[in-house]
């Protein structure tokens, strides 16, 4: 549920749980297919091109051309037939606005930095930038890869040919930097035109045979969420992993008065207003856990166990009553999870990894599970996980008994002081018949805030998937 961003954070998160032991192979991957929701979407923020195909980083650019497609990628520890490794891995938050980059791209460059710094500071042949061809997203990408410091790589941006594809996007563009690689070529770059003097970059007119090495793959998405992923001929080298411990969490069983949530995140009452439910009640889950202490820097994961379909439901009744041209521009981006996280990470300035999950039920322990991950391997110091659920008509209606609003919050950090327990064993399994267990959504983690001690956190979502967290006395 990262959004736009969902496959190379996928691809990031099935490289830690391999490193990590969890499991021999992972099929990691993102998909979506194009529907008058979408399209609705996208039109109502004149996100998309007036005149196709779309021509990234060329002047007149005027937006994206949206896409479908599907794809899916197996990564395995150990020997394989590949000749392509991931060797690095690095997400971040912008923490500066709800669907526009940061300008001077701040949070893609820390994901960058991260994933060249695990690469082990490569020369980079190939980069494939998240290229959407809208006027803000191209120039902050061409700063990015430019500050890399070394001869300009070829830039790949497929999407001036299949189109934004959305979730699906980061892996399609993975695979195509895996082709160029082990075919040993530099692709060209689709579209015409001059390229634009404030996103210069290198763009080839034709493939050309060549011998890259190293590639690396950008990222962005709804919520400033930024990833980035090193390919490369050669094999990286894992790092050490460390413990991860968990403290007091809270939990907030309804929403707040606007003006009393204004105060404490520093947010002005109109934009909460505008904002959904799920939204205010994460917000108001963090704040309570910043009187504790100051939660800048840190990273966000976000888990709702039936993510955003209450406002889905409204934007799409509106599109049906009214016809597509009469979508909400300013609804549209709460119909992304990722909303939540970008909204925290904007008002308690949490500039870490930041993005949602959702795998149902289980949704806020597969939160605690993913902030623990990446703890653990050193993608973050800190992480703030927030399980948060809405409960109105659709929910009900899906027969959900037990499923209450609300949201909890708990901050998992490598610092064992002030810890009142550590992460053990984590498991996410799915199998044909998975019993009912534990309170569902975020009323699993409930326990963990009223008896911060050594326990075993679990929910499952029948029929097929469970969690189960088990957290040791520190």
């Amino acid at each position: 549920l990262g959004a736009c961003a969902s496959s190379v954070l996928s691809v990031g998160l099935g490289c830690r749980w391999l490193e990590r032991g969890a499991c021999d192979v992972v099929l990691a991957g993102g998909f979506d297919d194009v529907t008058v929701f979408v399209a609705a979407g996208f039109e109502a923020l004149r996100a998309t091109t007036a005149s196709p195909p779309p021509r990234p980083f060329r002047t007149g650019r005027d937006g994206m051309s949206l896409g479908e497609g599907a794809a899916i990628l197996a990564l395995a520890r150990g020997e394989t037939r590949t000749r392509t490794f991931v060797s690095g891995f690095g997400a971040a938050c912008d923490a500066v606005h709800l669907t526009a980059p940061d300008r001077e791209g701040r949070g893609l460059a820390r994901a960058v930095t991260r994933a060249l710094d695990e690469a082990g500071r490569p020369h980079v042949d190939l980069v494939s930038p998240h290229a959407t061809a809208t006027p803000f997203n191209d120039p902050v990408e061409a700063r990015v890869i430019g500050s890399l410091g070394q001869p300009g790589p070829v830039v790949h941006p497929f999407k001036a040919q299949i189109g934004h594809t959305l979730g699906a996007a980061g892996a399609l563009e993975l695979l195509a930097c895996v082709d160029a690689i082990e075919r040993g070529v530099l692709p060209a770059a689709a579209g015409g035109g001059p390229v634009d003097p404030d996103a210069t970059v290198r763009l080839l007119d034709r493939t050309i045979a060549g011998s890259p090495q190293t590639a690396l793959k950008l990222a962005a998405a709804f919520g400033g969420s930024n990833a980035a992923l090193v390919v490369s001929a050669v094999r990286g080298s894992a790092r050490p992993a460390r413990r991860a411990f968990v403290g007091k969490g809270v939990h907030v069983a309804e929403e707040p008065a606007v003006e009393d949530l204004a105060a404490s995140t520093g947010l002005s009452s109109e934009r909460l207003d505008r904002a959904d439910a799920l939204v205010r009640l994460a917000l108001a889950a963090v704040a309570a856990l910043r009187k504790s202490g100051s939660l800048e820097g840190a990273g966000i994961v976000v888990g709702s166990a039936l993510a955003t379909l209450e406002t889905n439901a409204v934007f799409a009744a509106r599109i049906r009553d009214r016809g597509a041209r009469f979508a909400e521009p300013r609804r549209f981006p709460y119909t992304s999870p990722n909303a939540v996280a970008g909204e925290c990470s904007i008002a308690f300035g949490l500039t870490g990894p930041g993005f949602a999950v959702g795998g149902g039920m289980h949704a806020g322990l597969e939160a605690l599970a993913t902030a623990a991950l990446l703890v653990e391997a050193g993608d973050a110091e800190r992480m703030v996980v927030v399980a948060v659920d809405e409960v109105g008509l659709v929910t009900r209606a899906l027969g959900w008994d037990g499923l209450r609003s609300g949201a909890v919050a708990v901050l998992v950090t490598a610092d064992a002081a002030g810890a009142v327990a550590r992460v053990g064993d984590m498991h996410i399994v799915r199998g044909s018949s998975v019993p009912r267990s534990g309170a569902p959504g975020h009323l699993a983690l409930v326990p963990f805030v009223t008896r911060p001690a050594a326990q075993v956190l679990e929910c499952s979502t029948p029929p097929d998937a469970s969690a189960r967290i088990a957290l040791e006395p520190v």
